[in-house]
């Protein structure tokens, strides 16, 4: 396993960066310094090994790597930062992994409806089953907002099935401000096949989520072509043409929309790790040194020799580094904050 030499090179600089003002050179003697690079080369070593099996959080690879973690921080000097005395060195931290399963989109007009097939059209929801209907005879509307974000509709689109047009670079933030004007689900237009295939390289891989911060949200995308065959082409073609215009307003659309994803959730614990250095002068505030300690886990193709994703450089340097800093910042004169690792 091979390492770069950068993490050195940061804390060094930082060690320069805190130490006293005094007439001595800032850099440190040469065999400081490879015993430096020593140290972190073997931390990193451990926690990029395939022992701790890619540090993925509620994994036995990642509460490995929470108890190697502690020890360290215990030999370092270091104290509890939690507060906690039941919880010496871990605060607790409650996580959803979500991995899409399936999902299923169908549009029509009038009598007609059509099963949009997979090869055309993705559905995608945080939950473990999500279902929405929208359009004639249903009370809720199907409203086209163009390459906006419907904010001009306000309130009105509360509970809406909304269908906007792709736009590279501002998706994300159009389809989030819709959600918060509380659309029941967006819809969105993508151009081709390649794009499709982009959004669900990016959306069926397996997530961690905040348990604090969990989504309730349905996405849907389907090819701009797929639309256009239950639409009609030429009124497709007209209605996009109207939303090219700055003077668009939000139309709703005479169209049935039935949307419907799963998920499989998984809920559980994770933790983060806290040290501390006690400072001289209490109440003068404190210092943080963060770094996150988790990876991706076995995340190789099904198949593969090898399926662990190491995270040498994410983050274990960082975490090397951090514990390195804490074990110099320990073993020197005192200071007068606290420092939490």
């Amino acid at each position: 396993m091979r390492f770069s030499r950068g993490p050195v090179l940061i804390l060094l600089a930082l060690l320069a960066a805190c130490a006293p003002s005094s007439p001595r050179p800032a850099s440190l003697p040469p065999e400081d310094r490879a015993a430096i690079a020593a140290r972190l080369e073997a931390d990193i070593a451990v926690l990029a090994s395939d022992a701790m099996a890619g540090r993925r959080p509620g994994t036995p690879g990642g509460r490995d790597t929470s108890a190697w973690i502690e020890q360290r921080m215990g030999e370092a000097g270091l104290v509890s930062g939690t507060n906690d005395p039941g919880s010496y060195w871990r605060l607790p931290v409650d996580l959803l992994g979500i991995q899409p399963e399936t999902a299923a989109l169908v549009l029509g007009q009038g009598r007609r409806r059509v099963t949009v097939p997979a090869a055309d059209a993705a559905v995608y929801t945080p939950r473990r089953r999500a279902l929405a209907f929208g359009g004639p005879g249903t009370g809720v509307p199907v409203v086209f907002v163009g390459y906006g974000d419907g904010s001009v509709l306000g309130d009105a689109l509360a509970g809406a099935v909304a269908v906007m047009l792709a736009d590279q670079g501002r998706d994300t933030e159009r389809r989030n401000a819709l959600f918060r004007q509380r659309a029941t689900a967006v819809l969105t237009v993508v151009p081709d096949g390649e794009a499709l295939a982009a959004v669900r390289a990016a959306a069926e891989r397996p997530r961690l989520l905040l348990a604090s911060e969990e989504e309730d949200n349905l996405a849907a995308y389907i090819t701009d072509k797929a639309f256009a065959e239950v639409i009609g082409a030429r009124r497709w073609a007209a209605w996009k043409a109207e939303a090219a215009d700055r003077a668009f307003a939000p139309i709703e659309l005479n169209l049935a929309v039935s949307l419907e994803a799963t998920s499989d959730r998984r809920e559980f614990a994770s933790q983060n790790i806290i040290g501390m250095i006690p400072g001289s002068a209490p109440g003068t505030g404190a210092v943080l040194v963060l770094g996150h300690w988790d990876h991706l886990g076995e995340c190789g193709p099904a198949g593969a020799l090898d399926r662990i994703c190491n995270g040498a450089a994410d983050n274990a340097s960082g975490i090397a580094m951090m514990l390195e800093l804490a074990r110099r910042l320990k073993a020197g004169a005192p200071l007068g904050r606290d420092i939490y690792f």
